[in-house]
């Protein structure tokens, strides 16, 4: 948030900050780190971080503290995975937040689209929101893909074990994301 990075330089000295790098990418290290020398610590999500951060980034190794993202393994536990059956189109899958700067989501109606011309027999359900699904459903038509292609909306977290049981391949554009939730999941 600009509103909050710009806001640090005037915080009391008093004030801990804290910042958390979501992402495994320059800019977002260059976001992370604002007003470095507030900074108490420096939460990284993934080992790889740590690292980029202390070397790319020049943040102190003891400001850095990782806190890995992790799931929950009870939820899929009564899950029943279905085997790929080559008689059927493979059922592919894209769970999360519907945004191309990070997601990348746009990239995949030409994917998809490529695919088909290789001959692939697929289906594709897409679970999730974001200020890009107009723009990724508008490609989708352009393509010729809505037939193949279902928008399911944002999954309640409860129904996340049985959309990835029910997927052959997740789909995971992402550009530049450190540690997701979603392919963990998956």
């Amino acid at each position: 948030s600009v509103a909050i990075l710009s806001a640090i330089p005037h915080l009391p000295s008093s004030i801990k900050v804290v910042s958390r790098c979501a992402n495994s990418h320059p800019k977002g290290f260059q976001t992370a780190i604002v007003g470095k020398e507030r900074l108490s610590a420096l939460i990284a999500l993934a080992p790889g971080q740590v690292d980029s951060l202390v070397k790319l980034a020049g943040v102190s190794r003891d400001r850095v503290v990782l806190i890995p993202n992790g799931v929950d393994l009870s939820r899929f536990s009564s899950i029943q995975r279905q085997s790929i059956d080559e008689a059927r189109p493979i059922r592919l899958g894209f769970l999360g937040r519907i945004e191309h700067v990070q997601k990348g989501v746009l990239y995949l109606p030409k994917v998809l689209h490529a695919a088909i011309g290789r001959g692939a027999n697929f289906t594709l359900k897409v679970a999730g929101r974001g200020k890009h699904l107009d723009d990724f459903k508008r490609q989708i038509a352009k393509l010729g893909l809505e037939s193949q292609v279902d928008f399911l909306g944002q999954l309640p977290r409860s129904d996340v074990p049985k959309f990835l049981a029910e997927t052959d391949l997740l789909l995971f554009p992402s550009q530049f994301e450190g540690c997701p939730n979603s392919l963990l999941e998956g």
